[in-house]
């Protein structure tokens, strides 16, 4: 297959430069273009041919003049930390290399290119080139080589990224991988690194590092220098100028992803089977994870158990930072007759009341919203998951564990054994649902730094309804996470939610 007909992504490790190791860098890049220059590069050749790829070169020369260097940037300064080796922020071009390949993205470093890397992941490994890129107005050129990651498709998308740009869902134009969503970066930064980039040159399928190599030294010549290479491949061709035309002619822009996680939060669909989101609060949660379903799930063909119709994610990490903190989404409505968002704080209160008890439920009681005695189901078996946490096991699941917090701190371990269980596998066919809160473990930690123990939480869910029931279901959870707390003397600490079927409804 053509090359360039793949196409690509990349992630980012800072190699991190001492001030001498800098200076030395630079004078070495500033020598490389001297060498680059006084070497005798023909008028024309062939710099690669194999398995149905050609590529031709040929001085052309051009008019265009240099428009010199940005040299305020610090080679310390790129915002985002990744699978990535520095060279010298003054170049030109930075490399891609999609799959792993450390003598293939030393060999990059050598030739002259202000980074090299890897990339796996067509979402938040692309995000983090798209800012490192616009952090350095010196950087012009993305070249792509090596191997495309399997399935994700890095490169691929990379390619069709300056190429095409993002639809209103930001998913990569044009890209073949699973996932390629950029959501976690503003528009404004996809739209600047379109404009900077001068050129994706695509040499991915090639492993031959002279070409890689080549490549980066027609970049770094002079104008009146100037390379014209084709890259040839059953009969279609894409051709590019090659020369350093200086930096482009707008400030940087420096923005960072951590950024995004303090104020937005962010996820990361790896994979229709495999994503993980990461936010500061359950309200800033709840948009991201709804988002990710209904842009990266699969809509499923089939009805389920209920005749329903989803579009659907499997094995997704919520991860909330702050559980306790601005717990409400807004517009959230949990039920229809509640009239405001001061009925839905309430609703949410009562409902998380319903954890703590063996037969308790939500209701309107003489017109207000009141926790109320759950009806006993089919067979006289009650379905609530207070009945399964305080009384099915004959044991209150929440003393229990709150005892256990209490002897892990007393005792200085830090326990991996702390469980609240619910189905029962004994009794799942005598009941119409099987619980969709499948456990939830506690972890109490003792923090050095600040000398106190915290509480951090992990609920798993064999099934969500994320349009509908996130937001109740993690308010439960941190208010358990805070019950416990509060008995144990701890400082409340993260939530983590584990999804195993994360859908929306279609038909409901």
């Amino acid at each position: 297959m053509c090359a360039f007909k793949n196409k690509i992504d990349i992630a980012i490790h800072i190699s991190i430069n001492v001030d001498g190791i800098i200076t030395i860098l630079k004078s070495f890049y500033l020598s490389l273009l001297l060498v680059v220059f006084i070497i005798d590069i023909p008028s024309s050749g062939t710099l690669y041919s194999a398995d149905g790829v050609e590529i031709k070169f040929s001085k052309v020369g051009t008019d265009k003049k240099f428009a010199g260097k940005y040299k305020d940037k610090d080679d310390k300064s790129y915002p985002e930390r990744g699978t990535y080796s520095q060279g010298n922020s003054l170049s030109p071009v930075s490399v891609v290399i999609p799959m792993p390949d450390k003598k293939a993205i030393q060999s990059a470093i050598e030739a002259g290119a202000a980074m090299a890397g890897s990339v796996v992941t067509a979402n938040i490994g692309v995000e983090k080139i798209v800012l490192n890129t616009i952090s350095n107005p010196n950087i012009r050129y993305i070249v792509l080589f090596g191997k495309d990651s399997a399935g994700h498709f890095s490169g691929d998308a990379i390619y069709n990224l300056h190429a095409n740009g993002v639809d209103e869902k930001r998913k990569v134009i044009g890209s073949k991988g699973l996932t390629p969503y950029l959501k976690n970066i503003p528009i404004e930064a996809i739209n600047r690194f379109r404009e900077q980039i001068i050129s994706v040159i695509n040499v991915m399928g090639i492993d031959d590092l002279s070409v890689l190599e080549k490549v980066i030294h027609f970049t770094i010549q002079e104008p009146e220098n100037a390379i014209k290479i084709d890259i040839v491949c059953d009969g279609a061709i894409e051709s590019f100028v090659l020369f350093d035309p200086g930096k482009f002619d707008k400030a940087p822009l420096n923005i960072s992803i951590t950024d995004t996680i303090a104020s937005n939060g962010l996820y990361e669909a790896l994979t229709h089977y495999s994503s993980s989101i990461i936010a500061p609060s359950i309200a800033t949660a709840y948009p991201l994870l709804v988002d990710a379903v209904m842009s990266a799930g699969l809509e499923q063909n089939l009805p389920d158990e209920r005749l329903a119709y989803t579009r659907e994610l499997l094995n997704v990490i919520v991860h909330i930072e702050r559980p306790l903190e601005d717990m409400v989404p807004l517009g959230y409505k949990p039920e229809a007759w509640l009239k405001d968002s001061k009925e839905v704080q309430q609703y949410l209160g009562k409902y998380a009341n319903t954890y703590f008890s063996d037969d308790l439920a939500v209701g309107l009681e003489n017109g207000k919203i009141s926790n109320v005695t759950k009806k006993k189901g089919k067979d006289g078996m009650e379905y609530t998951y207070g009945y399964f946490i305080q009384k099915h096991y004959e044991v209150q699941q929440i003393l229990k564990v709150a005892n256990e917090v209490a002897d892990s701190i007393k005792n200085k371990e830090p326990s991996r054994r702390i469980l609240i269980s619910l189905p029962d596998p004994k009794i799942f066919k005598k009941v119409s649902e099987v619980p969709c809160f499948i456990d939830y473990q506690l972890f109490p930690r003792y923090n050095s730094y600040e000398d106190f123990w915290e509480l951090h939480a992990t609920a798993h869910m064999r099934s969500h309804d994320v349009k509908n029931a996130f937001p109740a279901n993690a308010y439960a959870f941190a208010t358990i996470l805070d019950k416990i707390s509060s008995i144990t003397g701890t400082r409340p600490g993260s939530l983590t939610m584990f999804l195993g079927s994360a859908h929306v409804y279609l038909n409901r």
